[in-house]
């Protein structure tokens, strides 16, 4: 630790004029001049002697460590009593302060940040200080001017600055969002840093110009997509035109992507000074997108394909989908359907509804799947049986839905109906084949006594 020697000077420090403050060496209207001065100023003073000790202050330097004169007056640097810091938080030591560094180097120690902990405020405060060394003629420090200023709002607005930096800087990470700015006046380009690794540029290459930024940025989009992007910004930049684009994507280590490019001016005057614009890797949205595509197409294949009505229903929304085979049930299109739920209830024989909602409410109160069978009366005025079997699902919104298919069992129904008479008349058939054959053994026993009878000698 550098620790400056108190070296006893022979004679009065004549040579510093109004500075030498020792009381039997001042002159008597030095030091008044010299109060007068500092009260003054807006910052805070502390004059201190080759040893670092506090020889006087100004008003604001009390108000700033928050110390009576009487309490701060002959203190040093080096006292325990000072409770400071680094701006990491870390322990700020006596011979690191700028007046001791000062007195040691014999040069001036300028924006040093200290955080101050004020012991009748029992607060923290932030200060910037310079030390400044005043030489005697043998060019030793005989006095250290010591300034300082509150930058506490300073270094709060910074602190908070740099917070919302890094959560953009997070957030953009976590969404894959890049930021970039183009001033026109200026004709500079800034890219943040997910714009770059959206690029996969390497951070240590440099872009020394604004074209440079284009150009490489312009070289991973496909070959016809280069102008539509280019004109897109041309228009932006000179007619304030945003645009909201999405493209396929090469990086500049060939992985392949998707990316949407949405940039908006700022205009002064109704002059454009500024494009604001972001880039975002929508590769996993897109790829998502395309496998709900997908299977839409899949599952609207094997609908219509399905020999069999697919339907959704929501307790709160209606009808949501009907399949085409609708049509072949109830004479209504789909879309009319979904329209107006009320034509499928309407259709059901009115012998049935009452069988069908008592199912359908069931459903709804989660008690049991439904599969029932049911008659409607087609648009053409046929007589349809149909099976419906349906189960349900609640949402996390709390709705109720109803996923199911109808089937048309008419034929089969009928069916049923001809052979349950045919089955009837078979056992009527068979009753009378048994009658039949009863009365013939009957008759044949009859005429087997009868002709004994007539036999029998009289």
């Amino acid at each position: 630790m550098v620790q400056a020697k108190d070296p006893k000077p022979e004679g009065p420090h004549s040579h510093l004029g109004v500075w030498s403050l020792a009381p039997a060496t001042a002159p008597a209207g030095g030091a008044g001049l010299l109060k007068s001065v500092l009260a003054d100023l807006p910052v805070g003073v502390l004059v201190q002697s080759q040893t670092a000790e506090i020889l006087t202050s100004n008003p604001k330097a009390l108000e700033l460590l928050g110390l009576s004169e009487d309490q701060i007056l002959g203190k040093t640097s080096f006292d325990t009593d000072w409770s400071v810091i680094h701006e990491d938080g870390t322990p700020f030591p006596g011979s690191d302060h700028p007046v001791p560094q000062a007195i040691a180097t014999k040069e001036s120690i300028r924006d040093v940040v200290m955080g101050v902990f004020r012991p009748t405020s029992m607060d923290l405060v932030w200060l910037r200080v310079n030390a400044i060394p005043l030489l005697g003629l043998e060019g030793l420090p005989e006095l250290i001017i010591c300034t300082f200023t509150d930058i506490s709002d300073i270094k709060e607005a910074k602190e908070k600055l740099e917070r919302s930096e890094a959560l953009l800087q997070a957030t953009q990470d976590l969404t894959k969002v890049g930021g970039w700015e183009w001033d026109v006046l200026a004709q500079t380009m800034t890219w943040t840093e997910q714009t770059f690794c959206i690029h996969e540029f390497d951070r240590s290459e440099t872009f020394h110009n604004p074209a440079q930024y284009i150009a490489r940025s312009l070289a991973c989009y496909d070959p016809e997509d280069r102008t539509k992007v280019l004109a897109a910004f041309q228009q932006c930049e000179e007619h304030g035109k945003p645009y909201d684009l999405v493209f396929p994507f090469t990086t500049a280590k060939g992985r392949r992507i998707w990316i949407r490019t949405v940039a908006r001016a700022t205009k002064v005057g109704g002059r454009v000074i500024k494009v604001l614009g972001n880039i975002i890797d929508i590769t996993e949205r897109r790829q998502a997108e395309d496998t709900i595509r997908e299977r839409e197409v899949q599952f609207t294949s094997m609908a219509e394909n399905s020999p069999v009505a697919i339907y959704r229903y929501s307790e709160q929304r209606g009808t949501l989908f009907f399949s085409q085979r609708s049509r072949d049930l109830f004479g209504y299109s789909p879309e009319e359907l979904v329209a107006n739920p009320h034509l499928w209830h309407d259709a059901i024989d009115l012998e049935d509804l009452p069988r069908v909602e008592g199912a359908i409410k069931d459903l709804l109160a989660g008690k049991a799947n439904m599969d029932i069978v049911y008659r409607v009366h087609h648009t053409s005025g046929e007589e349809k049986w149909l099976r419906d079997r349906a189960q349900c699902h609640r949402t996390q919104d709390g709705d109720w839905i109803v996923d199911g298919i109808v089937m048309d069992i008419s034929e089969l129904y009928r069916a049923q109906e001809e052979k349950e008479k045919l089955q009837i008349q078979l056992r009527q058939s068979d009753r009378l084949q048994s009658l039949g054959t009863l009365a013939g053994g009957v008759a044949h026993d009859m005429n087997n006594v009868l002709g004994a009878i007539l036999l029998r000698p009289t």
